[in-house]
């Protein structure tokens, strides 16, 4: 009988770190792009930086997964 939480699921940091990379490209934007709505590219791009980082602190966390693909959309 085990009473151990299960198996442990395997990371997988590269989507997060490509996440946080490109939250930072989109957060970023705004110095090289002359738009109307500059300041909703900043907070997405934030979203996606923190929403990466929860990701990669959580463990392969579904929710975290989920958001991600959210915020991508």
């Amino acid at each position: 009988m085990n009473a151990g939480p299960g198996p442990a699921r395997p990371r997988a940091t590269w989507p997060n770190w490509i996440n946080i990379g490109l939250g930072l490209y989109l957060a970023l934007s705004p110095l090289w792009i002359a738009i109307d709505r500059q300041s909703w590219f900043t907070i997405l791009g934030a979203l996606i930086i923190l929403v990466g980082l929860w990701g990669l602190t959580t463990g392969s966390s579904a929710l975290s997964q989920w958001v991600q693909i959210i915020l991508g959309c």
